[in-house]
């Protein structure tokens, strides 16, 4: 196979053939793959992506899109880790172009490491089925560094009520006015986490643009002092009968005292309302603050393990 054209992302014009392209994509690949069709799409236009720098499509001869990818790169941060997503047409599977689709990413990464003059390293994942896949990485020097758990709940089953602590109440996203308070919220939370990113109050403000977000089934956790102790978020596609709950967190210090449980089943509850059928989630295997086992006690279940990849640049 002969690669004519590799280019940057043209905006507007371009979303109507990725569209169609992912969908062909995600007919033959294990469903919910992550990113979905809307996160990509909507990736596209988050406030640190640079569309000419960190999306690229590859056409063949008739100027049709064999594949797609791009790079999620932290606008902030001590170490740069860039994270690569793509898609290949599935008659279009040859190392050649995955190795071609490699080779910009390592590029483009080695371009913001002399722009940052900082560390930089290129995070790829890959399903624990797709052994070809894997096998590729491998080849072009990736190492395993995490595991991934897709997990989900049946929402037939009975769903206890939620028992806050003493004094804790719940509450849904108020919009923009809980931006500054919210991203406090995560980076505390999350910053003994693997490749914690800072948030910022852009990339929240992004999120409630997206038409599947919604912050009226999300909840945060309010102390009795008014701290915020921990916010649980909800997406539910446009397509399907499962809510999305991604991502759970407790801001340390109000962890193991059944906040993170309660906001569960607080959102699985009104899931249940809104007739989806089944509810999922992300965590990593190792989190250190044992979300798995939480998950797993309020009724998750593993369907599908996604490796993380990573390679110094």
């Amino acid at each position: 196979m002969t690669i004519l054209t590799m280019r940057p992302h043209r905006g507007e014009a371009d979303l109507d053939a990725i569209a169609r392209f992912l969908k062909t994509c995600e007919a033959v690949d294990l469903p919910n793959e992550y990113p979905s069709v809307s996160d990509i799409l909507m990736q596209f236009d988050a406030p640190s992506v640079d569309q000419q720098r960190d999306i690229r499509l590859w056409e063949d001869a008739a100027d049709q899109l064999i594949a797609l990818a791009g790079l999620m790169i932290p606008p902030v941060g001590e170490t740069v880790d860039g994270f690569l997503w793509f898609r290949v047409h599935p008659t279009q599977r040859v190392d050649s172009l995955y190795r071609n689709i490699i080779a910009w990413a390592e590029a483009q990464m080695q371009e913001v490491c002399q722009e940052r003059h900082l560390a930089v390293k290129l995070l790829a994942g890959a399903g624990a089925e797709q052994a070809k896949r894997m096998t590729l990485l491998e080849n072009c020097g990736f190492r395993i560094e995490r595991y991934f758990l897709t997990m989900v709940r049946s929402l037939s089953e009975p769903i206890p009520e939620p028992q806050l602590p003493d004094g804790f109440t719940l509450r849904p996203i108020q919009g923009e006015q809980d931006a500054q308070t919210w991203v406090e919220l995560f980076n505390d939370t999350f910053i003994d986490h693997w490749n914690y990113h800072p948030e910022t109050v852009a990339a929240f403000n992004h999120k409630l643009k997206n038409p599947e977000f919604r912050p009226d089934l999300s909840g945060v956790a309010i102390a009795p002092d008014g701290t915020l102790a921990g916010f649980c978020d909800c997406y539910i596609p446009k397509d399907g009968n499962q809510g999305w709950i991604n991502p759970v967190g407790t801001r340390r210090g109000y962890r193991k005292q059944g906040v993170a449980r309660s906001m569960l089943q607080a959102v699985m509850q009104k899931l249940k309302v809104e007739g989806m059928e089944t509810a999922m989630l992300y965590v990593d295997a190792e989190n250190p603050s044992g979300a798995r086992r939480l998950y797993e006690s309020v009724g998750f279940q593993t369907t599908h393990t996604q490796i993380a990849y990573i390679k110094d640049v």
